[in-house]
């Protein structure tokens, strides 16, 4: 049996990869829906673009929570992304960012060991 190793950064793991299944389902869904509007042909196909457009930030939330959980620098770099983003969605969002900032500070972060493969 192959374990994995316990996060680094249990927090930010847990939150971004929260966010990735929440975004990734949401896209399938609405590519679904629009490709099936656009079947039948219905007006309101273009709900399948939202798809699209939801796609890359899912895959980003994908990359933050993977640098978490080996203390990567890019997970790191991709969470204060994130984080800044999210500060403008009051008041959720801004509380989501301050946790995100306060995770990736030099404090809080875990960095992965010297001697980690790559």
């Amino acid at each position: 049996m192959n374990k994995q190793a316990p996060a680094l950064n249990p927090g930010l793991f847990k939150l971004h990869s929260l966010f990735f299944m929440a975004m990734a389902v949401f896209a399938l869904l609405m590519a679904i829906m629009g490709i099936g509007s656009l079947i039948r042909g219905q007006e309101g196909a273009g709900i399948g673009l939202l798809g699209l457009v939801l796609a890359p930030v899912a895959a980003a939330h994908w990359f933050a929570a993977k640098g978490a959980r080996v203390g990567a620098s890019y997970g790191r770099t991709i969470s204060r992304i994130i984080g800044s983003f999210w500060l403008l969605g009051i008041p959720v969002g801004t509380a989501l960012g301050i946790y995100a900032w306060s995770k990736t500070s030099d404090d809080n972060w875990v960095d992965a060991p010297a001697d980690a493969p790559k």
